[in-house]
């Protein structure tokens, strides 16, 4: 299953490389920041610009942790009970980027999550560009976010999961001088998130974090991008380190589909087998088409 999946996203990125011209651009990751695929890089939306993407996910059964919950401490066991009945997750988040000037956006994001519980998620955040240098391409941003997942039958006592996430993101670009040769987008940061389950009066016991630095890197010729990232793993809540790669095309001025793997799971929180997904992503709003074309 997975060896296909790898031979199938080797077929895109083969492909990728005789698309045609266009400019690069950006794209929100699946936890709602524009990015990477899972994980966020220093450029933040267009000013005045909008982008609504969304992605379907499957979560292979068996990407759950081997051995069960037991096999964790107690703050890895709510991020799985969301994946009860062992069965396939059907994953489909959808995002919402506004660009609020030339160096900020915020960012909001619904995810259903296909199973026992019927599991949903809000969540929001922000990012703040601060610093931004044309000449040399090297770009600078943090940003914040919290999420919140609701699985009702869980029972009174573990109804909810929330995660607070804050991080620092470096981001280097080169600038092509033709629209079809190659550009070059490097990123590294870090990345911190608290996982805790409700109610507040036990959480304390359960809780959890992830404080690890992530590197990520975009290759963009023409209408296409080829992303690829790789965070260290926690030992406390991962199974694995977090990678992912992903395809994107761009369609027209307004619209922009992707596919790839992954081995993030819920919350960010790493897998120890990859998972498909597929997505569309739409932009209305803003001066999109006149800030691509300035290059940075």
């Amino acid at each position: 299953m997975i060896r296909t999946k790898a031979l199938w996203l080797a077929a895109l990125l083969v492909l990728a490389v005789v698309a045609g011209s266009s400019a690069a651009f950006s794209y929100p990751s699946l936890q709602g920041p524009t990015g990477l695929v899972m994980l966020p890089d220093a450029n933040v939306e267009p000013r005045g610009s909008f982008t609504l993407a969304a992605d379907y996910v499957n979560m292979d059964a068996d990407a759950r942790p081997e051995g069960g919950e037991a096999h964790y401490p107690y703050g890895y066991v709510p991020v799985w009970d969301i994946t009860s009945g062992w069965d396939d997750l059907k994953i489909i988040p959808t995002r919402l980027v506004w660009g609020v000037s030339d160096k900020a956006e915020l960012w909001a994001a619904f995810t259903d999550i296909n199973n026992s519980d019927r599991t949903t998620e809000w969540a929001f955040g922000a990012k703040l560009q601060v610093h931004n240098d044309p000449a040399t391409g090297v770009k600078v941003a943090v940003g914040a976010g919290y999420r919140d997942a609701t699985y009702p039958s869980c029972g009174g006592s573990c109804h909810h999961l929330t995660s607070e996430n804050v991080y620092a993101v470096l981001t280097k670009e080169t600038r092509a001088q033709n629209p079809h040769h190659w550009r070059w987008k490097g990123s590294m940061g870090m990345d911190y998130t608290k996982l805790e389950p409700g109610p507040a009066d036990w959480a304390s016991a359960y809780t959890d974090t992830i404080l690890q630095p992530f590197v990520g890197l975009e290759a963009s010729s023409g209408r296409l991008s080829l992303v690829g990232e790789y965070r260290l793993r926690d030992a406390k809540i991962d199974d694995a380190s977090l990678w992912s790669a992903a395809v994107r095309y761009k369609i027209g001025r307004r619209f922009a589909v992707e596919a790839g793997v992954t081995n993030g799971a819920l919350f960010g929180v790493a897998a120890h087998k990859t998972s498909a997904f597929y997505g569309l992503a739409y932009t209305f709003g803003g001066h999109r088409g006149k800030v691509e074309e300035a290059g940075y």
